[in-house]
């Protein structure tokens, strides 16, 4: 499932907040026909989106 990122997020460089990634995923769930979204799925994609900020800005800091 592609979770796409609102163009104001990216230009603000915020990482989305909870809710709005929920509604992303249940956007995204009606437009493949599924029922519904585990709200398991919302925290592991949350959390996998601010580790990987943490490490692409501290391998950043490396290439300095």
């Amino acid at each position: 499932m592609l979770v796409c990122l609102p163009e104001f997020a990216v230009h603000e460089l915020l990482l989305p907040d909870a809710g709005m990634v929920h509604g992303r995923f249940i956007v995204s769930a009606w437009e493949f026909g599924l029922e519904g979204i585990q709200d398991d799925a919302v925290k592991l994609l949350s959390l996998a989106v601010e580790v990987d900020a943490v490490c692409h800005e501290h391998c950043l800091s490396f290439a300095d």
